[in-house]
């Protein structure tokens, strides 16, 4: 156990507050000495350590990118991340020194259960903003630059680490890790609006966002053409889970289907659709109107799906051309179950056309 701060001929309490200081146990690890920017930011050390020590084979940013970029993030945050001791004993104090003016003993306790629910939730913060740091550092490319971390908006960055910071959920926080570690790769890669789009989700509408990420095409076409489909209610997707994301700003919908028109000025190739291993080919000299169905990702929905490792649903590139077929009884298209050596997504229209 730490020894008391408050040093010889003290108690180890406070008589107003009953809350013992700790003085905290040192970090003697040999030959490390924490830079000022991590005293800062109260990082762990055993998570500075980690990414300031990572192997050389290792694919994380370089020493001088992790603390510049923890630099940024100091001063973006302000406050917020100054060591969790300095700021909850201020808080105790300051507390204390308003309780000893006042006589009446309920009011005593109940300021006493206040600030130590206080003192909880800000840990509870604490922690989760370390998690999420920790998280972050491991997705950074080994050649991002001091560049990208000095046009990181701190803006953007106090606005998402203030949001982030209320997950404890582990997969959550892996979502706002990436999102962070995109935006520093990347500026302009996730929107104010898609990092607030995310902050309005729960767990179960994260799921169903997913499933939705799975049955979308690789050039991001969701080809849902009946929001009551059966094969979709097997997958937790019906009318109401369909309206509920677009509420929520993942996906728009235009009931009878978006029609796009193909033009082929060459008079040669086609139009492809891939969906992992296996691809839609549709050959044709002319142009063409083709039913894309009646779903679309968002702006937001576009963002936020690069960040979904997808998986493929067994079953659903079936169903897809089965409706396209029924939906387009004029074009002509063929299947094919090993896209190797075929045309790429690239000749697919994207989700906003």
């Amino acid at each position: 156990m730490p020894p008391s701060s408050r040093g010889l001929g003290h108690l180890p309490f406070t008589e107003a507050t009953g809350i013992r200081i700790p003085l905290g146990v040192p970090f003697t690890r040999a030959g490390f000495k924490k830079p000022w920017c991590a005293r800062c930011l109260n990082v762990p050390d055993v998570a500075l350590v980690t990414a300031l020590e990572a192997p050389k084979e290792a694919v994380v940013a370089t020493k001088e990118v992790t603390l510049a970029l923890l630099d940024k993030l100091s001063s973006a945050t302000g406050c917020v991340y100054k060591p969790v001791d300095i700021v909850l004993t201020a808080l105790a104090e300051a507390e204390a020194s308003k309780i000893k003016t006042k006589s009446d003993l309920e009011n005593h306790a109940l300021r006493k259960r206040a600030l130590s629910s206080l003192v909880g939730e800000q840990e509870r913060l604490q922690q989760n903003r370390e998690s999420i740091t920790q998280k972050m550092l491991q997705h950074l490319p080994a050649e991002t630059t001091l560049a990208d971390v000095q046009k990181l908006d701190e803006d953007w960055l106090a606005n998402t680490y203030k949001k982030a910071a209320e997950y404890s959920d582990d997969e959550v926080q892996e979502l706002w890790a990436k999102i962070i570690a995109g935006e520093v790769i990347q500026q302009g890669s996730f929107s104010r609006n898609t990092v607030n789009t995310l902050n309005n989700l729960d767990k179960h509408q994260l799921q169903l966002f997913e499933t939705l990420c799975n049955l979308s095409f690789d050039c991001g076409s969701i080809l849902i053409y009946e929001s009551n489909d059966s094969f979709l209610k097997t997958k937790g997707l019906n009318f109401l889970a369909i309206q509920e994301l677009e509420q929520l700003g993942l996906i728009t919908t235009l009931h009878g289907g978006a029609q796009f028109l193909y033009k082929n000025p060459d008079g040669n190739g086609g139009l492809t659709f891939l969906y992992f291993d296996k691809l839609l080919f549709f050959e044709t000299q002319n142009g063409f109107n083709l039913n894309m169905g009646m779903v679309r990702f968002s702006a937001a929905g576009t963002q936020l799906r690069t960040l979904v490792n997808r998986q493929p649903i067994e079953g659903w590139f079936e169903v897809v051309s089965q409706q396209i077929d029924d939906k387009n009884p004029s074009l002509s298209f063929s299947c094919c179950y090993n896209s190797a050596g075929l045309p790429t997504e690239s000749s697919a229209p994207s989700p906003a056309q």
